[in-house]
């Protein structure tokens, strides 16, 4: 008997038995168009991808590549030729101005390379040498890698001076547009602001205003250049003689601390307090910053902002006796001659009296013909008798008190008064 399925016709169209031919012919044809060369990169698209962009990278690197051109001498002071011009011209490119560039190696080129030595190579300060290697110049020819310890997310501009290095950058949108060398205040041989006394003839006061005549005194203080947070508040063009020495072109921002022009910048600190840069730069200093740019300074023991209200102020004018006058009950801190204190709000009789430690009666008594302290205005003076004491924390001090007609000595205790405000000026504060 038949089934349905045996009476299924056994004939196969004609166009059905060409499929399996079509279809093998056109893989032929996708093989043969995949295998041409130069497209074998496609057949592993998946498997190579990632070492593909590895190598789009290594490509692009050619165009960062620094082409070196080596010097065959070492280049000290004195020498001069191409190999020298060429080594200004990389120190400008970078921020260290080196003066002209002019071949020769002097003391603006020195200088220059002082500060590249200290800050990108981290040569201490007193090692620099001023002079460049064939090994220095080729790491010269590679980016100084110099960035702000404080960037600002490029929104402002801003000062970093660096005490330990000697150096001072100022950054402009966190970008360096000068690297200096500089010369801060004087240390003694404990590494601690210097004590100086000297007979000074000066024409201006503390907030850079010329005197209505010029005062020769004798003064002594210490050659402090505070560490802390300050910003840029008045810039003279010009000379200006302050109680420790000529200025050129100072911008102050710490009472009388300025940065200036100097004749000598030498590699170790030399100040008076101030922040001394090379002539040539100062000549242009005051365009690259503005008024109310912040000022930080790092004093190699704390992070500018750690500094305190009273360790930032500077060591004023008259705050030290002269050596010859001291005697066994002067105290730390006492003033060996007036000072002037400029008024600032909120302040009062009372309140200046307990700020410098001396008794109502003899502030009141030492400015019985000053107007301003009838009246208090912001800006004027008050004059602080010697005797008092500088703003400070209360301490305890021993001193000694030699007995009439005995051989034997009494130690007794003074405490000297505890500060309520550290804002306070004279009207000669450090310079130079």
């Amino acid at each position: 008997m038949n089934t349905p399925a045996s009476r299924a016709p056994s004939h196969v169209p004609d166009w059905q038995r060409w499929v399996p031919i079509v279809l093998a012919l056109a893989v032929l044809a996708a093989v043969i168009v995949l295998s041409r060369p130069g497209d074998t990169a496609v057949e592993s698209v998946d498997e190579t991808s990632t070492t593909a962009v590895v190598a789009s990278t290594e490509v692009a690197a050619p165009t960062t590549t620094i082409v070196k051109v080596p010097i065959a001498r070492t280049l000290v002071r004195g020498l001069a030729g191409e190999d020298v011009r060429m080594v200004q011209g990389r120190l400008a490119e970078m921020g260290f101005d080196p003066g002209p560039i002019d071949g020769v190696m002097g003391t603006m080129t020195g200088q220059a390379i002082w500060a590249y030595e200290k800050l990108v190579l981290d040569v201490p300060r007193e090692e620099a040498t001023g002079s460049v290697t064939p090994e220095l110049w080729d790491r010269m020819q590679e980016p100084s890698g110099i960035v702000p310890r404080r960037p600002t997310g490029g929104v402002s501009n801003h000062t970093e001076i660096y005490l330990p290095e000697q150096v001072l950058v100022v950054f402009q949108a966190d970008e360096p547009v000068l690297i200096t060398h500089i010369s801060s205040g004087e240390l003694d041989e404990f590494g601690a602001p210097a004590l100086y006394c000297e007979t000074v003839t000066y024409d201006t006061d503390s907030n850079g205003n010329l005197l209505e005549e010029p005062v020769t005194r004798d003064i002594c203080a210490y050659s402090k250049t505070p560490g802390g947070v300050f910003t840029y508040r008045r810039m003279i063009e010009g000379t200006r003689n302050g109680p420790l020495g000529d200025m050129w072109n100072p911008v102050y921002f710490n009472y009388g601390i300025a940065v200036h022009g100097a004749l000598n910048v030498p590699l170790e600190p030399a100040s008076h307090g101030c922040v001394r840069i090379p002539m040539h730069i100062s000549e242009y200093f005051q365009g690259l910053i503005t008024l109310g740019d912040k000022v930080l300074v790092w004093n190699g023991d704390q992070e500018p902002e750690d500094v305190s209200d009273l360790d930032s102020l500077p060591s004023f004018d008259g705050s030290v006796a002269p050596p010859s006058t001291t005697t066994s009950s002067t105290l730390p801190g006492q003033l060996g001659a007036p000072i002037d204190h400029i008024i600032v709000r909120g302040d009062n009789p009372s309140r200046l009296a307990e700020m410098y430690g001396v008794a109502l009666e003899i502030l009141n008594e030492a400015n019985a013909e000053n107007a301003d302290y009838r009246t208090f205005p912001i800006g004027g003076v008050v004059i602080i008798p010697a005797g008092a004491f500088m703003p400070s924390t209360t301490t305890t001090v021993a001193t000694t008190t030699t007995l009439p007609d005995t051989t034997s000595t009494v130690p007794t205790e003074t405490s000297t008064p505890a500060a309520t405000s550290t804002t306070s000026t004279t009207s000669t504060t450090v310079a130079g």
